[in-house]
Protein backbone atom coordinates (compact mmCIF):
# COMPACT_ATOMS: atom_id res chain seq x y z
CA UNK A 1 0.00 0.00 0.00
CA UNK A 2 1.11 3.55 -0.87
CA UNK A 3 1.56 6.52 1.53
CA UNK A 4 -0.41 9.51 0.84
CA UNK A 5 3.04 11.15 0.74
CA UNK A 6 4.07 8.88 -2.26
CA UNK A 7 0.65 9.80 -3.93
CA UNK A 8 1.17 13.25 -4.24
CA UNK A 9 4.46 13.47 -4.81
CA UNK A 10 3.19 11.15 -7.88
CA UNK A 11 1.29 13.78 -9.01
CA UNK A 12 4.01 16.31 -8.81
CA UNK A 13 6.24 13.76 -11.31
CA UNK A 14 2.79 13.35 -13.52
CA UNK A 15 2.61 16.99 -14.04
CA UNK A 16 6.15 17.90 -14.82
CA UNK A 17 6.16 14.47 -17.12
CA UNK A 18 3.39 15.77 -19.39
CA UNK A 19 4.75 19.63 -19.70
CA UNK A 20 8.30 17.88 -20.63
CA UNK A 21 6.39 16.16 -23.25
CA UNK A 22 4.61 19.25 -24.13
CA UNK A 23 7.64 20.42 -24.52
CA UNK A 24 9.36 18.38 -26.22
CA UNK A 25 6.74 18.30 -29.32
CA UNK A 26 6.39 21.87 -29.53
CA UNK A 27 10.39 22.10 -29.54
CA UNK A 28 10.27 19.82 -33.26
CA UNK A 29 7.62 21.65 -34.35
CA UNK A 30 9.50 24.99 -33.16
CA UNK A 31 12.79 23.75 -34.83
CA UNK A 32 11.34 22.75 -38.17
CA UNK A 33 8.72 25.72 -38.24
CA UNK A 34 8.71 28.27 -36.02
CA UNK A 35 5.45 27.82 -36.02
CA UNK A 36 4.12 30.94 -33.99
CA UNK A 37 1.42 28.38 -31.81
CA UNK A 38 4.29 26.09 -30.99
CA UNK A 39 6.57 28.38 -29.63
CA UNK A 40 3.61 29.53 -27.48
CA UNK A 41 2.69 26.48 -26.20
CA UNK A 42 6.24 25.59 -25.63
CA UNK A 43 6.72 28.80 -23.69
CA UNK A 44 3.58 27.82 -21.58
CA UNK A 45 4.78 24.62 -20.74
CA UNK A 46 8.36 26.13 -19.45
CA UNK A 47 6.49 29.03 -17.66
CA UNK A 48 4.79 25.48 -15.84
CA UNK A 49 7.74 23.85 -15.36
CA UNK A 50 9.77 26.74 -13.77
CA UNK A 51 6.80 27.46 -11.32
CA UNK A 52 6.51 23.85 -10.09
CA UNK A 53 10.67 24.17 -9.98
CA UNK A 54 10.07 27.31 -7.49
CA UNK A 55 7.20 25.70 -5.69
CA UNK A 56 9.48 22.74 -4.78
CA UNK A 57 12.06 24.81 -3.72
CA UNK A 58 9.76 25.16 -0.81
CA UNK A 59 8.07 22.35 -0.41
CA UNK A 60 9.51 18.23 0.25
CA UNK A 61 9.12 16.16 -2.80
CA UNK A 62 11.10 13.39 -4.38
CA UNK A 63 11.11 14.73 -7.85
CA UNK A 64 14.40 15.89 -10.05
CA UNK A 65 14.81 17.44 -13.34
CA UNK A 66 18.19 16.35 -14.98
CA UNK A 67 20.77 19.04 -15.50
CA UNK A 68 20.26 18.39 -19.16
CA UNK A 69 16.48 19.28 -19.11
CA UNK A 70 17.29 22.16 -17.41
CA UNK A 71 19.73 23.75 -19.94
CA UNK A 72 17.65 22.33 -22.64
CA UNK A 73 14.49 24.03 -20.80
CA UNK A 74 16.69 27.36 -20.57
CA UNK A 75 18.10 27.89 -23.94
CA UNK A 76 14.86 27.06 -25.66
CA UNK A 77 13.11 29.53 -23.30
CA UNK A 78 15.66 32.21 -23.90
CA UNK A 79 16.09 32.04 -27.79
CA UNK A 80 12.37 31.57 -28.58
CA UNK A 81 10.60 34.17 -26.45
CA UNK A 82 12.64 36.69 -28.66
CA UNK A 83 11.05 35.25 -31.82
CA UNK A 84 7.47 35.04 -29.84
CA UNK A 85 8.18 38.68 -28.76
CA UNK A 86 8.36 39.59 -32.16
CA UNK A 87 5.56 37.64 -33.54
CA UNK A 88 3.16 39.38 -31.52
CA UNK A 89 4.59 42.88 -31.98
CA UNK A 90 4.39 41.86 -35.48
CA UNK A 91 0.93 41.33 -34.93
CA UNK A 92 0.08 44.64 -32.88
CA UNK A 93 1.55 46.24 -36.09
CA UNK A 94 -0.75 44.62 -38.26
CA UNK A 95 -3.67 45.48 -36.05
CA UNK A 96 -3.11 48.80 -35.65
CA UNK A 97 -2.32 49.28 -39.40
CA UNK A 98 -5.85 48.59 -40.25
CA UNK A 99 -7.45 50.02 -37.30
CA UNK A 100 -5.28 53.79 -38.03
CA UNK A 101 -6.00 52.80 -42.16
CA UNK A 102 -1.65 53.33 -42.36
CA UNK A 103 1.14 50.38 -43.52
CA UNK A 104 4.11 51.91 -41.57
CA UNK A 105 6.05 50.51 -44.39
CA UNK A 106 9.50 51.27 -42.28
CA UNK A 107 8.46 50.08 -39.04
CA UNK A 108 7.18 46.70 -40.97
CA UNK A 109 10.50 46.30 -43.04
CA UNK A 110 12.12 46.99 -39.65
CA UNK A 111 10.32 44.08 -38.09
CA UNK A 112 10.96 41.33 -41.08
CA UNK A 113 14.36 42.17 -40.98
CA UNK A 114 14.74 41.55 -37.30
CA UNK A 115 12.64 38.33 -37.94
CA UNK A 116 14.92 36.58 -40.59
CA UNK A 117 17.99 37.19 -37.48
CA UNK A 118 16.09 35.34 -35.29
CA UNK A 119 15.37 32.60 -37.06
CA UNK A 120 18.68 32.35 -37.66
CA UNK A 121 19.15 32.67 -33.97
CA UNK A 122 17.05 30.12 -33.50
CA UNK A 123 18.58 27.52 -36.10
CA UNK A 124 21.98 27.98 -34.41
CA UNK A 125 20.51 27.93 -30.56
CA UNK A 126 17.88 25.28 -30.66
CA UNK A 127 19.42 23.00 -33.46
CA UNK A 128 21.29 21.20 -31.49
CA UNK A 129 18.72 20.14 -28.56
CA UNK A 130 18.10 16.75 -28.98
CA UNK A 131 15.82 14.12 -27.14
CA UNK A 132 15.70 10.72 -28.00
CA UNK A 133 11.57 9.62 -28.80
CA UNK A 134 11.61 7.67 -25.55
CA UNK A 135 13.03 10.36 -22.94
CA UNK A 136 11.10 10.83 -19.90
CA UNK A 137 11.81 12.65 -16.36
CA UNK A 138 13.08 9.97 -13.72
CA UNK A 139 10.79 8.90 -11.38
CA UNK A 140 12.70 8.92 -8.33
CA UNK A 141 11.97 6.80 -5.20
CA UNK A 142 9.74 8.37 -2.03
CA UNK A 143 12.98 9.77 0.70
CA UNK A 144 10.20 9.31 3.04
CA UNK A 145 9.32 13.09 3.99
CA UNK A 146 6.93 13.33 7.05
CA UNK A 147 5.68 16.50 5.68
CA UNK A 148 2.63 17.48 4.96
CA UNK A 149 2.80 18.77 1.02
CA UNK A 150 -0.37 19.97 0.78
CA UNK A 151 0.37 22.33 3.87
CA UNK A 152 3.12 23.40 2.01
CA UNK A 153 1.77 23.74 -1.01
CA UNK A 154 -0.89 26.29 0.55
CA UNK A 155 1.54 27.99 2.99
CA UNK A 156 2.95 28.88 -0.93
CA UNK A 157 -0.20 30.04 -2.62
CA UNK A 158 -0.99 32.14 0.29
CA UNK A 159 2.54 33.79 0.38
CA UNK A 160 1.94 34.63 -3.30
CA UNK A 161 -1.40 36.10 -2.39
CA UNK A 162 0.11 38.39 0.03
CA UNK A 163 2.51 39.55 -2.39
CA UNK A 164 0.12 40.38 -4.86
CA UNK A 165 -2.37 42.40 -2.77
CA UNK A 166 0.65 44.61 -1.72
CA UNK A 167 1.65 45.44 -5.97
CA UNK A 168 -1.37 46.02 -6.66
CA UNK A 169 -1.28 49.09 -4.48
CA UNK A 170 1.95 49.95 -6.30
CA UNK A 171 -0.32 49.61 -9.59
CA UNK A 172 0.69 52.96 -11.13
CA UNK A 173 4.15 52.29 -11.29
CA UNK A 174 4.88 50.80 -14.11
CA UNK A 175 7.57 48.02 -12.85
CA UNK A 176 5.73 46.73 -10.07
CA UNK A 177 2.81 46.29 -12.95
CA UNK A 178 5.49 43.73 -14.54
CA UNK A 179 6.24 42.05 -11.26
CA UNK A 180 2.58 41.72 -10.78
CA UNK A 181 1.54 39.71 -13.66
CA UNK A 182 4.88 37.44 -12.97
CA UNK A 183 3.20 36.61 -9.48
CA UNK A 184 -0.18 36.56 -10.76
CA UNK A 185 1.37 33.75 -13.64
CA UNK A 186 2.46 32.21 -11.06
CA UNK A 187 -0.66 31.94 -8.87
CA UNK A 188 -2.08 30.78 -12.00
CA UNK A 189 0.02 28.41 -12.80
CA UNK A 190 0.41 26.43 -9.23
CA UNK A 191 -3.85 26.90 -8.31
CA UNK A 192 -4.17 25.40 -11.98
CA UNK A 193 -1.86 22.08 -11.07
CA UNK A 194 -3.41 21.94 -7.06
CA UNK A 195 -7.22 22.57 -9.07
CA UNK A 196 -6.52 19.31 -11.04
CA UNK A 197 -4.20 17.00 -9.82
CA UNK A 198 -4.34 16.38 -6.11
CA UNK A 199 -8.32 15.95 -5.37
CA UNK A 200 -7.52 16.16 -1.46
CA UNK A 201 -6.76 19.77 -1.01
CA UNK A 202 -8.45 23.62 -0.36
CA UNK A 203 -8.00 24.27 -4.54
CA UNK A 204 -9.37 21.22 -5.93
CA UNK A 205 -11.70 22.09 -8.37
CA UNK A 206 -11.22 25.78 -8.18
CA UNK A 207 -12.96 27.77 -10.89
CA UNK A 208 -9.46 28.96 -13.28
CA UNK A 209 -11.77 31.13 -15.41
CA UNK A 210 -11.51 34.42 -13.51
CA UNK A 211 -7.89 34.23 -13.09
CA UNK A 212 -7.08 33.58 -16.87
CA UNK A 213 -9.19 36.53 -17.72
CA UNK A 214 -6.55 38.57 -15.12
CA UNK A 215 -3.59 36.63 -16.69
CA UNK A 216 -4.49 37.59 -19.87
CA UNK A 217 -5.26 41.23 -19.37
CA UNK A 218 -1.70 42.06 -17.46
CA UNK A 219 -0.14 40.10 -20.34
CA UNK A 220 -1.66 42.12 -22.96
CA UNK A 221 -0.98 45.10 -21.30
CA UNK A 222 2.54 43.65 -21.32
CA UNK A 223 2.28 43.03 -25.16
CA UNK A 224 1.65 46.72 -25.81
CA UNK A 225 4.25 47.61 -23.36
CA UNK A 226 6.97 46.21 -25.23
CA UNK A 227 5.97 46.98 -28.52
CA UNK A 228 6.14 50.49 -27.32
CA UNK A 229 9.36 50.24 -26.04
CA UNK A 230 10.33 48.46 -29.72
CA UNK A 231 8.86 51.26 -31.34
CA UNK A 232 10.00 53.68 -29.63
CA UNK A 233 13.71 52.28 -29.97
CA UNK A 234 12.99 52.25 -34.07
CA UNK A 235 11.89 56.11 -33.79
CA UNK A 236 15.25 56.84 -31.85
CA UNK A 237 17.55 55.14 -34.15
CA UNK A 238 15.80 56.77 -37.50
CA UNK A 239 17.69 59.95 -38.99
CA UNK A 240 17.09 63.43 -37.54
CA UNK A 241 14.04 64.71 -38.88
CA UNK A 242 12.10 61.36 -38.80
CA UNK A 243 9.03 61.96 -36.46
CA UNK A 244 8.42 65.62 -38.39
CA UNK A 245 8.29 63.66 -41.91
CA UNK A 246 6.21 60.66 -40.72
CA UNK A 247 3.86 62.37 -38.11
CA UNK A 248 2.18 58.89 -38.26
CA UNK A 249 4.69 57.45 -36.05
CA UNK A 250 3.17 59.63 -33.12
CA UNK A 251 -0.39 58.47 -33.99
CA UNK A 252 1.06 55.15 -33.30
CA UNK A 253 2.56 55.78 -30.18
CA UNK A 254 -0.57 57.50 -29.02
CA UNK A 255 -2.73 54.33 -30.16
CA UNK A 256 -0.34 52.09 -28.76
CA UNK A 257 -0.31 53.46 -25.27
CA UNK A 258 -4.34 54.71 -25.16
CA UNK A 259 -4.92 50.39 -25.80
CA UNK A 260 -2.17 49.72 -23.61
CA UNK A 261 -3.91 51.45 -20.77
CA UNK A 262 -7.47 50.51 -21.59
CA UNK A 263 -6.22 46.95 -19.84
CA UNK A 264 -5.42 48.60 -16.62
CA UNK A 265 -8.17 50.16 -16.24
CA UNK A 266 -9.97 48.83 -12.72
CA UNK A 267 -7.61 45.90 -12.62
CA UNK A 268 -6.29 46.40 -9.17
CA UNK A 269 -10.16 46.33 -7.88
CA UNK A 270 -10.26 42.90 -10.30
CA UNK A 271 -7.71 41.37 -8.98
CA UNK A 272 -8.31 42.42 -5.16
CA UNK A 273 -11.65 40.73 -5.43
CA UNK A 274 -10.54 37.39 -7.17
CA UNK A 275 -7.51 37.57 -3.89
CA UNK A 276 -10.60 37.99 -1.68
CA UNK A 277 -12.47 34.65 -3.32
CA UNK A 278 -8.89 32.84 -2.80
CA UNK A 279 -8.40 34.22 1.00
CA UNK A 280 -11.97 33.38 2.08
CA UNK A 281 -11.01 30.09 0.53
CA UNK A 282 -7.46 29.66 2.86
CA UNK A 283 -10.00 30.68 5.92
CA UNK A 284 -11.10 27.31 5.95
CA UNK A 285 -7.91 26.33 7.12
CA UNK A 286 -6.87 29.51 8.94
CA UNK A 287 -10.09 31.76 10.20
CA UNK A 288 -7.40 34.76 10.82
CA UNK A 289 -6.37 36.36 7.45
CA UNK A 290 -2.66 37.30 7.42
CA UNK A 291 -2.91 41.17 8.79
CA UNK A 292 -1.44 42.09 4.92
CA UNK A 293 -4.52 41.21 3.68
CA UNK A 294 -6.80 43.46 6.09
CA UNK A 295 -5.10 47.08 5.39
CA UNK A 296 -5.79 47.11 1.58
CA UNK A 297 -7.51 50.37 2.09
CA UNK A 298 -7.18 51.91 -1.11
CA UNK A 299 -7.85 49.38 -3.14
CA UNK A 300 -11.20 47.97 -0.77
CA UNK A 301 -12.76 51.69 -1.22
CA UNK A 302 -12.15 51.78 -5.10
CA UNK A 303 -14.03 47.70 -4.74
CA UNK A 304 -17.00 48.93 -2.50
CA UNK A 305 -17.51 52.03 -5.63
CA UNK A 306 -17.18 49.96 -8.05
Amino acid sequence: MTSPHFEKNKAFYEFLETQFQLFKGNLMVTKASKDEEAIHQMRVAIKRIKTIQKLKKNISVSVEIPQYVNDAIKTAFRSAGKLRDLQIHMNLLHHFQKEIKTAFREFDEHLKNVATELNQLIDSTIHHIDFSGNDELPLLPDKGYENDIIKECIDFVERKIIKIHQLILLIQNEEKVHELRKQIKQLFFILQFLSEQIPDNLFYGYEMKPLKRLTDAIGNWNDLDFFGQRLERFIQQQQTGFAGKFPEYMILKYFTEHEKQKYLEDIDVDIYLEMINLQDILKKRNPSPPATLNNQNIVLEKAMNY
